[in-house]
Formats: C-alpha cells, structure tokens, sequence
C-alpha cells in the first residue's frame, strides 16, 4: 500500500469514528451510550491501525487487508444507533457484516487465502448468514419484537406478526449455533493437526477470538454496561492478538529459512569433502598408476642391462652407472610411494 492510500483510509477511519461518536451520544435508543461512544470507535480504530501496520510489514498476506475491511464494517454496525429510520434499518440488515469479515479473518489466518474447499464454503456461509439471518424477521418484526421499544421504525416491516418474527429470529438464532459450532469444530481439528511453531501463532487469535463472541453474546443477551465493558475491551485487544500471531508467523518463517539454510551450508560441507576425497583419490592413483610405474620400469630396464653387461676396455671406468641408477630409481619409486600415502 502507498504512503498516499494509507493516509486516505487513516483520514476516513478517523472521520467515521468521530461521526460515530456524535451519533451515540445524540441517539435516543442506544443503552450504554459513554461505553460505545469511548469504545465503539476505538474497537474500529484498533482494527484500521493494526490492518495497516499489518498489510505494510507483510502486503504477501490478506490479514492486513481483512483487518482494516473489519474495523470499517464494525463501523457500519454502530449506525444501529441512529435516529434516521433508514440509517437504523440499512444498520440493521447489514450490520453482520462486521461478523462475516471477522469469520473470514480467522478462517483465513495467518495467510489470508482459503486453501481449502471446505473454508471456502465456511466463509462463503459466514458472508450469507451474518448479514441475512436477521432480514427474514424484520418484514414481521416491529420495535418490541427486535427487543428495542425506543427504536426508530423498521422500514422492511411488511405486516407486523409476533408469532412469525419470533419463528424467523429462533431460525437466525439456530443458522448463528450451527456456524459457530461448525468453525468451533474446524479450529480445533486445526489446531491439533498444527505444528508447535503453528500453534504459537494460532493459540492468542483463537482464544481471543472465542473469548470476545462470548462475551458479545453475553453483552448482547441483556447482562448490562459491566458486560459490554468487557465486551469491548475484549474486542479492543482482539487486533492485537492477531497482530501478535502474524508476527510469530514471520518469527517462524524466518526459523525455517534458517534451518534450511544451515541444512543446504551442511549438504554443502559434505559435498566439498566428497570432492576432497575423490580428488585425493585420483592424485594417489596417478602418482601410484603413472610415475611410479615408469620409475619401476626403468628400475627393471637398468637390473636388466646390468645383467646383460660385457666386459671392455672401458668398463672399470663406468662399472658402478647401473647399480646407481638403478638405486636411484628404487628410491625414486618409495619416495613415490610415501608421497602418495597421506592422499589416500
């Protein structure tokens, strides 16, 4: 990412947040309003800072890119504190989203890409259930049934049924279940078909992760401001934790670049001494095979003259030449032979 885009989605980042505070505080629905004026926008901020931080140190990886997509549709989620019935029900039917992005991050985690079939259709799932589970209620659901009297009017209502909602929230309800139960199952397969280096990385995103949909379901159920409290701190330190775990996965990237360095340093090592050896190998067969054999030859040669010699006139004056060259070549041939020792 440039220096220019980077700047631009920190400018918009920072606008939507501060937007978001003037519409808690104004809002006439929204409980706990100081707890989601400080945290509702620093949960955001948390997620756009540490995605860009992310997709800067390592842009090979979608994690950064994913973060920063999640903290904007965490945004998104926050209009349901809007006045404006329309802002109000846009908020409502795609506020899950911030929930798809979230499923796909940690599905996707530390890589950012879906590799396999079955994650594919898990985050193809997420994208379909968060945001869809709750419209099928909100043609029959009014303000009492979606558990919020004060809030402004649903602008899907088509014929107000509390049986019907009630019917269509319990469905939404089972398809949430069924998802979290079905990655729940994934993760832990995951997790114990991961190496120990692996695991160190996946172990803070995934009790983080689990941690913080507890105590949003926990938050969301009515347990009051104490609950969302921790909800959003939980929520606050959740990039962090999947910070933390992108940085162990370059760590550990990093640990086997090395160990495959020093493996291939090793590999060479040995195949430098193999070459010593044959080298040393060959010398000694050339030296034992080339010279020597010539220098014994010739010792052969001069015994075999000395042998066949006869007298002359001139012999006494060169009687000893064939004794010393063949003494000579003799210890030619052993200082040969002790030469060729040490290359062996």
């Amino acid at each position: 990412m440039t220096a220019a885009r980077a700047r631009a989605v920190v400018i918009a980042a920072l606008a939507a947040g501060g937007g978001l505070v003037a519409l808690v505080l104004a809002s006439d629905h929204q409980e706990a309003q100081a707890v989601w004026a400080i945290f509702g926008p620093a949960v955001g901020w948390s997620f756009v800072g540490t995605g860009l931080y992310a997709w800067r140190r390592r842009p090979e990886s979608r994690i950064g890119l994913l973060m920063t997509l999640l903290g904007f549709a965490w945004f998104l989620s926050i209009l349901e504190t809007a006045n404006s019935p329309l802002v109000y029900t846009i908020a409502l039917a795609t506020g899950g989203l911030w929930g798809s992005v979230f499923l796909h991050l940690g599905v996707s985690f530390p890589s950012g890409r879906l590799a396999a079939r079955r994650d594919r259709a898990i985050v193809i799932a997420g994208y379909v259930i968060f945001p869809g589970a709750l419209v099928p209620a909100l043609f029959f659901a009014g303000p009492r049934e979606l558990g919020c009297d004060a809030c402004p009017t649903n602008l899907l209502l088509v014929e107000r049924d509390a049986d019907l909602a009630g019917v269509a929230l319990a469905f939404g309800a089972l398809l949430y279940v069924g998802l979290f139960l079905v990655v729940l199952a994934r993760s832990i397969r995951h997790w114990r078909g991961s190496s120990p280096l692996e695991r160190l990385q996946l172990t803070p995103v995934y009790v983080c992760a689990l941690l913080t949909f507890l105590l949003v379901a926990v938050a969301r159920a009515g347990a009051g401001d104490a609950a969302w409290w921790a909800a959003f701190i939980s929520s606050g330190l959740l990039p962090f934790a999947f910070l933390g775990g992108l940085l162990r996965s370059h760590v550990s990237h990093l640990d086997a670049e090395l160990r495959a360095r020093v493996e291939e340093l090793r590999a060479s090592r040995v195949r430098l001494v193999e070459a010593g050896d044959a080298e040393r190998r060959r010398l000694e067969r050339d030296l034992h095979d080339g010279a020597q054999s010539r220098l014994v030859s010739l010792a052969l040669l001069l015994r075999s003259a000395r042998a066949r010699r006869r007298p002359t006139p001139s012999w006494p004056r060169c009687s000893t030449t064939p004794s010393r060259s063949c003494g000579r070549a003799s210890w030619s041939c052993a200082s040969w032979r002790a030469a060729s020792i040490p290359l062996c």
